[in-house]
């Protein structure tokens, strides 16, 4: 399966920032400006895209202060992405093996018909439409996750295709420096409420994640699923990058500590367990094909 970028994407990711611009509370200057600057940024270094991205994920959320729930900053920022993606100059066609794409399609259908159940019929909008979590229309927000990766599955495929491990460093880089990020936010909450040294008090930090306003799990998850990464970092890399990845290893720990989630703490034990086990392997199996040239 050939997966070629889509240059017709480019219109109503226009269309959207237009949109989200023209109506931000917030003022439409800060957020036009910043987008401009990520658009150039890409512009002259279009790998950016992706550690970028990983990077502002746990932070880029106003919903708090401008209350959007279907369409937050984030959203545009990832809007811009693909817009300069498809604006960019064109990239050789990605290929998809074919159980993983019969794997993405299923899933796409899955969630597709459960938007299809969630939201039908669908109810004429008005002012009540987009703000809550009760509304008809409360599926487009959990749908349009798996439609953002899918718009930029194409550039991911073609940089894992051109350089494999090049793309891995970016994508461990971008969920490292979304652990500081995450984390810079959840010192400057211990910092305001509790005391960053105050560990009696029992206070459960959410972050800048929009979602803990009405519990869940976001914060612990997210901690979870990148300190693996920044300890790979330590582990693999060398001099000041290698210090650099161990003391985001000690934020991300502080961080995690200060969420009191007894399932974030173990899940994060197991993604540490599989960095640690997997660079044992790494060695071995360098030994083994060393014994054992082939041919």
């Amino acid at each position: 399966m050939t997966l070629r970028p889509q240059r017709c994407a480019a219109l109503p990711c226009a269309l959207l920032l237009a949109a989200a611009i023209a109506g931000y509370p917030l003022g439409a200057g800060w957020l036009s400006t910043g987008l401009l600057a990520w658009l150039l940024l890409l512009r002259r270094w279009p790998q950016a895209w992706l550690p970028g991205v990983l990077a502002l994920l746990p932070v880029l959320d106003g919903a708090q202060w401008s209350g959007r729930l279907y369409l937050d900053e984030f959203d545009c920022l990832l809007a811009a992405t693909v817009l300069a993606q498809a604006l960019g100059p064109a990239r050789p066609a990605a290929r998809l093996g074919r159980w993983p794409a019969l794997a993405l399609g299923l899933v796409a259908l899955t969630t597709a018909s459960s938007l299809i159940i969630g939201c039908w019929p669908l109810p004429v909008p008005g002012p009540n439409s987009f703000n809550n979590y009760y509304s008809a229309y409360n599926g487009l927000r959990l749908a349009k996750g798996l439609l953002w990766a899918l718009m930029l599955w194409p550039a991911l495929a073609e940089e894992l295709q051109h350089d494999a491990d090049a793309a891995r460093r970016r994508f461990a880089l971008g969920m490292s420096l979304g652990l500081v990020t995450a984390t810079l936010a959840v010192l400057w909450e211990r910092a305001t409420f509790p005391g960053l040294l105050n560990f009696s008090s029992g206070y459960r930090v959410v972050g800048l994640f929009t979602g803990m306003h009405v519990g869940g799990a976001c914060i612990e998850a997210w901690f979870a699923m990148s300190l693996p990464f920044a300890a790979w970092w330590a582990l693999t890399m060398r001099g000041w990058r290698r210090l650099a990845g161990v003391l985001m290893c000690l934020l991300g720990c502080y961080a995690l500590v200060v969420c009191y989630a007894r399932g974030g703490y173990l899940a994060a034990a197991v993604g540490l367990a599989v960095v640690a086990a997997g660079l044992g392997l790494k060695p071995r199996r360098g030994a083994m094909a060393a014994r054992n040239p082939g041919p």
